[in-house]
């Protein structure tokens, strides 16, 4: 879009789900994400230093609600997640590691209107330290399995007085798991599950931010294949925030790779959002939802 203001949102809409990550995706902004690994291998163990990063910038006009009042102006709220650690690996088996981990992260919430006091912006109370501990396996155990998974607990230190009813203790985990299943030359079955705790970026909150996906692809013959797929994407925020996001999306692809150069793809998605949170306690819950059909042809050229 290009542009430095919000959506507006008249009641009883609300904010779409999650934030409405369609909106937001076409919108004008700086986002940096990145990740660096480095191993050593020594005999049968790894040692690898690893760093990662994911800076939002939302380049957004924020209003306070009561210049906008009665209609709901989206804050976007800028965010970052900072951190480093370390896994150490052992090659059980020829093609596969056991893992350990640990991750030192810095995650910000910046200005926006105060969750304190609706009548001024303020910086985020929801920053925090955290510390992950991770255990996972990466490789290949069986010929026709191949896995990367971590997962762990994280510990977080909140650096300032959060809200009333929000549990600072709350133990969270988290979770980046990918399968491979290749039953047989022609097919592929893919698994996918994360789980991550960051902050919001419509308003003074943090939530759990959850994905399950499956795909199954069949290759007809060397130049064409077909992919049927389905993923729930979740978004669960803490207390004392009432929110709890559910999104469905079935879909559909195919591809035809015409020479070495040429490749055309099509493909078709359909989006259905549930709101898990009933409207006798939030009266505009049912406002989040909607739907999308999402129908895309894609051209390449390679050379």
């Amino acid at each position: 879009m290009g542009v430095s203001l919000g959506q507006y949102f008249a009641p009883p809409q609300d904010i779409p789900a999650v934030g409405g990550i369609p909106l937001r995706d076409r919108r004008d902004a700086i986002v940096y994400r990145g990740s660096i690994k480095v191993g050593w291998e020594l005999g049968n163990f790894l040692i690898r230093p690893v760093g990662a990063a994911y800076i939002h910038d939302f380049k957004t006009h924020q209003k306070l609600p009561s210049v906008t009042q009665p209609l709901i102006y989206v804050n976007y709220n800028d965010r970052r997640d900072v951190n480093f650690g370390f896994d150490l690996g052992y090659r059980a088996m020829e093609t596969t590691r056991l893992l350990i981990g640990y991750r030192f992260g810095v995650q910000d919430q910046f200005r926006g209107v105060s969750v304190f006091d609706p009548t001024r912006f303020a910086d985020s109370p929801y920053d925090s330290y955290y510390h992950r501990f991770l255990v996972g396996m990466e490789g290949s155990p069986v010929p026709w399995l191949k896995v990367n998974f971590l997962f762990g607990p994280e510990i977080r230190d909140w650096r300032r007085d959060t809200p009333v009813g929000f549990d600072r203790g709350e133990l969270l985990y988290w979770l980046d798991c990918s399968a491979t299943l290749q039953f047989s030359a022609a097919d592929t079955l893919t698994l996918v599950a994360r789980r991550f705790e960051q902050p919001a970026f419509t308003s003074q909150s943090v939530y759990e931010d959850i994905t399950y996906s499956i795909n199954l692809k069949h290759r007809f013959n060397p130049e064409l294949a077909a992919t049927i797929g389905f993923q729930v994407y979740v978004g669960d925020w803490q207390a004392p925030v009432n929110r709890e996001d559910w999104i469905y999306t079935p879909s559909l692809g195919i591809s035809w790779q015409y020479d070495k150069n040429w490749l055309i793809e099509a493909s078709y998605c359909y989006d259905w959002v549930d709101n898990k949170v009933p409207t006798s306690t939030a009266p505009s819950a049912d406002g989040r939802e909607y739907t999308r059909h999402i129908v895309t042809l894609t051209i390449k050229y390679s050379f």
